[in-house]
């Protein structure tokens, strides 16, 4: 397989698509129009039968290649959007109230359908390209609907053979930086959310047995050096919101709370640790309370294979990019790690620009000007992996 820069769409249209997709933003598991406008591109680059559409939901898939290729490799790209009302000032920015591509998607979306061009244009003779159109990163949820979904065999049918690959802009890097390692690249994580129900009592008497007030306070003081506690000095337990109570009444302290928490850690295993712990943690605090307790948004750490990284850097090296490696991994989740447990893969960021407002940023817009030189570096890296997957 060639690397071909890409002829089949200028960069001008590229432009246009990815601002479209900007200005109509969706959440995780509901990007319909975004499937629609995805496949209405690939009509244009890939072959007939060779979309499958609807993939874990609102996913795509473009394949190409032969299809008696033993040796598959994979190109994720993740489509949604985030629950943040813009504040950008663009032309381009959000039509949709209170939804957001604050995460760069649109973006990674548009260097998917310039790469899908590129594979139409050159198809690779000898090697299955996969080129994955995500939905529901964000939540965690997509990479488990994708695979789950019964055609995967049909894009994947020898795991054995297959090696992925994922990128994320990042900014405050220069532009066009590419940041690889080998290992733990992006943490796991999991949200938890603690409802506590108890008896009210006079506010005189805060730590009555049986007052949920008391219990939130126990929570909110000590969940945060839990990571401590267990010699975990990568990881991190953050309350992120906490509830009892009317405003009004000065006179009781509260029969009802609600905790929520996010932990991290830079290994599923330790993930496990810290978890029980805030198990233990919510059991001794509550007291006799009535504990619901329920668990939102997993995400496996995100683990890059060595012989993957390598050929990122590689491709990078050939494309005249600067590469350097993170001194650890992100604190940030990514559930690109899931398709790690299947085959090799590996996850790297690239630089979205130094001066770039930062991810999840309510005036944050992916740079127009990484899409082309990110669309050529993957194409280098898929050619060099269908020699080696």
């Amino acid at each position: 397989m060639r690397v071909c820069m890409i002829r089949a769409m200028h960069t001008d249209p590229i432009v246009r698509f990815r601002r479209a997709l900007h200005a109509d933003p969706e959440l995780s598991g509901a990007e319909h129009r975004t499937h629609d406008a995805i496949r209405a591109e690939l009509e244009h680059a890939a072959p007939a039968g060779r979309v499958f559409e609807h993939l874990g939901g609102t996913g795509l898939a473009a394949v190409f290649g032969p299809e008696s290729a033993r040796r598959t490799v994979v190109f994720r790209i993740d489509t949604d959007a985030l629950p943040i009302v813009e504040r950008s000032g663009a032309a381009h920015a959000s039509r949709n109230p209170g939804v957001m591509h604050a995460c760069g998607h649109d973006g990674h979306t548009a260097i998917g359908v310039a790469v899908a061009a590129g594979l139409a244009a050159d198809p690779p003779a000898d090697t299955r390209v996969a080129i994955v159109f995500q939905p529901a990163e964000e939540t965690g949820e997509g990479a488990a609907a994708v695979l789950a979904d019964p055609r995967w065999r049909s894009i994947v049918p020898e795991p054995a053979a297959a090696m992925g690959f994922a990128l994320h802009n990042m900014p405050g890097e220069p532009l066009g930086r590419v940041l690889v390692r080998e290992g733990v690249f992006a943490c796991a994580s999991v949200g938890v959310r603690v409802a506590m129900r108890g008896r009210s009592a006079h506010a005189s008497k805060p730590h009555d047995p049986g007052c949920a007030m008391a219990a939130l306070g126990r929570l909110v003081e000590r969940s945060p050096r839990l990571p401590e506690g267990l010699g975990l000095t990568r990881a991190l337990c953050t309350p992120v919101h906490a509830a009892a109570g009317d405003a009004g009444g000065f006179g009781i302290s509260p029969a009802e709370a609600q905790f929520a928490c996010t932990l991290r850690a830079e290994s599923d295993a330790d993930l496990d640790r810290l978890r029980a712990a805030l198990h233990g943690l919510i059991e001794d605090a509550a007291e006799g309370l009535a504990v619901e307790l329920s668990e939102h948004e997993a995400f496996a750490a995100t683990v890059n294979d060595p012989a993957a990284v390598a050929i990122v850097r590689a491709a990078a090296t050939e494309a005249g990019l600067d590469v350097t490696e993170p001194s650890a991994a992100y604190r940030w989740s990514e559930d690109f790690g899931r398709f790690g447990g299947r085959f090799p893969c590996a996850l790297f960021t690239i630089g979205a620009g130094v001066d770039v407002p930062a991810l999840h940023d309510d005036r944050y817009d992916f740079p127009d000007a990484l899409i082309e030189p990110a669309a050529s570096l993957i194409n280098r890296v898929l050619r060099l992996a269908g020699r080696t997957a």
